[in-house]
């Protein structure tokens, strides 16, 4: 009788052939599984935590990678390794009435874009259009929660496997034929970093129900002309900054545990942050900027084609 193996089992195997976290700290393993576990994680429309389908995306293939790590190890995944993701109760209150204001047939996912936060800028934003434009640089501010802060200026991965090369006494014109392979111990980690501050603007491209509570909003506002908006915010930041380049795009999110192919740095952020779905504008400059400051603008009223979401 032949034995097939189940899914699991395939991706045991799988990961024991390139065992790519062989060489992670314990705590960076129970950081690993929180960000999996935060990634998988979802809400029905009644309030309650569900998890989404091993099919949707490979969040359950990566997870079955964390818990061969720790076998591997003969190390059991203990409810202190879980610790850290057991999230606070009374953290999501508000997923049953995002879940009531929501109309999905009037919204189909691709037609919009989502602005959680403060109805105290979210009401100006609707009425006169007062957008505020932050640089990149000030997201890694520790004043911001987890779900909002993060390096946005660089992005590190680390390679398993990698193999390094140097020139003979440190000669650069010797041919990269006869340079010299350097023995590696653990993974090699590369960082790509952008070569300025930047400003960006960002956007949800789906209406999770979770969102009003990992951005601690009480409102959300609904951009039903993306189109419109776009050219709007184009227009008025190309007068504040003039020579700018634009560009706008979803968001690349990366396992930086496997190999990355050529990413751009302002488009690309940790998987962590997956569940987000972002969209996002931004505006690079032409020579290097250290720190940059907020931009206002006013882009006149949106009330013909945004909608408003209160709490």
């Amino acid at each position: 009788m032949v034995q097939t193996k189940t899914l699991q089992e395939w991706w045991c195997a799988e990961y024991r052939k390139r065992r790519y976290l062989e060489h992670a700290t314990r705590a960076e393993l129970k950081q690993r599984i929180y960000d999996l576990l935060g990634s998988m994680r979802d809400f029905s429309a009644e309030g309650k935590m569900v998890f989404r389908s091993p099919l949707e995306d490979d969040w359950a293939q990566l997870f079955t990678h964390v818990l061969e790590e720790l076998k591997l190890r003969n190390e059991p995944l203990t409810d202190e390794i879980l610790s850290c993701d057991r999230p606070d109760g009374s953290r999501y209150q508000s997923v049953r009435r995002a879940a009531e204001l929501w109309q999905p047939g009037n919204h189909p996912e691709g037609t919009y874009l989502l602005k959680f936060g403060k109805l105290k800028y979210l009401r100006p934003l609707l009425n006169v259009g007062a957008l505020r434009v932050s640089p990149a640089s000030s997201y890694a501010d520790q004043s911001h929660n987890a779900s909002i802060r993060d390096e946005e200026l660089e992005f590190t991965a680390e390679l398993y496997g990698a193999r390094v090369r140097h020139p003979p006494n440190g000669d650069q014109s010797c041919p990269k034929s006869q340079w010299i392979e350097m023995p590696v111990i653990g993974n090699v980690k590369t960082t790509w970093e952008a070569d300025s501050d930047y400003y960006v603007a960002c956007f949800s491209a789906s209406y999770e129900y979770r969102l009003y509570d990992d951005f601690e909003a009480d409102g959300c506002l609904i951009i039903t002309d993306v189109v419109r908006f776009a050219r709007s915010v184009k227009s008025r930041m190309a007068e504040v900054l003039p020579g700018w380049n634009f560009s706008l795009d979803n968001v690349d999110y990366r396992d930086p545990c496997r190999r990355n192919a050529e990413l751009s740095i302002y488009f690309t952020k940790h998987f962590r942050y997956a569940y987000q779905k972002e969209f996002r504008f931004v505006w690079t400059p032409r020579v290097k900027h250290d720190h940059l400051k907020p931009v206002h603008l006013e882009l006149g009223p949106l009330t013909d084609y945004c909608e408003l979401l209160c709490l």
